[in-house]
C-alpha cells in the first residue's frame, strides 16, 4: 500500500484513468495520490507561492483552509448565494471583486454543482479555478453540469463517506495544462514544493501522505462504487439530506 513503486503506480493508472477520464474528458492528466487533502496541497504548490492569496467559500469542506493556511498562503473567504444549501459562489460578488482573484477553489459540496462557465465567463481565463468534487458522483451528473470543462483542477477524494467512495482512502487530482507536468513529477517523486524547484525557499509538504498514491484495492472499490453510483443516484439523495438539515437547524440557530 502507498504505491512507492512504480508498477503499482502504473496499474493504479490501468483502472482508474480509463473509469475516470471519459467523465472529464478535457483534464488528462491524473495524479493519484492518498487523500483529497494531499492533492489538494499539491494543486496550490503547483499554482502559488507562499503569501499568495487563495479564495476559498466562507461554507466548504473544512480541511482545505488548514491547507491553505499551513502552506504558507493567505485565504480570502468568499460568500455563498443566498439561502443555497451548499457552496455557490455570490455571483454579484464575483462580478465586483473577480479582477483581484489569481486562484479561485470551488466546493461542490451534497453533490450540488455550481455552474462553473457562469464563472468562468466572469472572471476570464487567467485565473486558476480549483474545482472540488470530493462530494461529486463522477458519472453521469457530472457530465450533464460540464463539470472540468471551465476549470483548471479537480480535486477528489475516495474516502469511504464520499462518492464514489472506497474500502479505505486515497484522492487524486486532474488537470488539463501540460505546463504541470514536469513539476508534478518532481512534485511526487521528491515530495518536495515548487520553491526547492526554483532553488529558492524550501517548504516540506505539511499533509501527511503527499507522496503516496491510493492503493490497487482502492481503485478497484472505486470503480466498483462509481457503478453504484450510476444505477442508484446518490447526488440526489445528497441533496435531499443537505436540504433537511440545512432546514431543521433554521435561520436563527446562528450555524454558518
Amino acid at each position: 500500500y502507498g504505491g512507492q513503486s512504480v508498477v503499482n503506480r502504473a496499474i493504479v493508472n490501468q483502472i482508474m484513468i480509463p473509469a475516470l477520464q471519459p467523465q472529464y474528458p478535457d483534464h488528462s492528466n491524473w495524479n493519484f495520490t492518498a487523500s483529497g487533502s494531499s492533492a489538494f496541497q499539491a494543486v496550490l504548490s503547483a499554482v502559488s507561492d507562499p503569501g499568495d492569496t487563495i479564495y476559498h467559500p466562507v461554507y466548504g469542506w473544512c480541511a482545505f483552509p488548514g491547507i491553505i493556511m499551513a502552506t504558507g498562503r493567505k485565504m480570502a473567504t468568499y460568500p455563498i448565494a443566498p439561502h443555497d444549501v451548499g457552496s455557490w459562489i455570490d455571483i454579484d460578488w464575483l462580478r465586483e471583486n473577480h479582477h483581484k482573484i489569481d486562484v479561485l477553489v470551488l466546493v461542490h459540496l451534497w453533490g450540488d454543482i455550481q455552474n462553473v462557465k457562469e464563472v468562468r465567463d466572469i472572471v476570464g481565463p487567467d485565473t486558476i479555478i480549483i474545482e472540488d468534487v470530493a462530494q461529486c458522483p463522477s458519472l453521469g451528473e457530472n457530465m450533464e453540469f460540464e463539470t472540468g470543462k471551465y476549470s483548471d483542477f479537480l480535486i477528489f477524494s475516495f474516502g469511504m463517506f464520499k462518492s464514489p467512495g472506497s474500502i479505505e482512502e486515497g484522492g487524486g487530482l486532474a488537470y488539463k495544462g501540460e505546463q504541470y507536468k514536469e513539476f508534478f513529477e518532481a512534485y511526487f517523486s521528491n515530495g518536495i514544493t515548487r520553491e526547492l524547484i526554483s532553488n529558492t525557499e524550501v517548504m516540506a509538504p505539511i499533509c501527511p501522505g503527499t507522496k503516496e498514491y491510493m492503493s490497487i484495492a482502492e481503485a478497484a472499490a472505486c470503480v466498483e462504487d462509481m457503478k453504484i453510483i450510476k444505477e442508484t443516484g446518490v447526488r440526489e439523495q445528497r441533496t435531499k439530506i443537505a436540504k433537511s438539515f440545512y432546514e431543521a437547524l433554521g435561520p436563527g440557530s446562528g450555524i454558518g
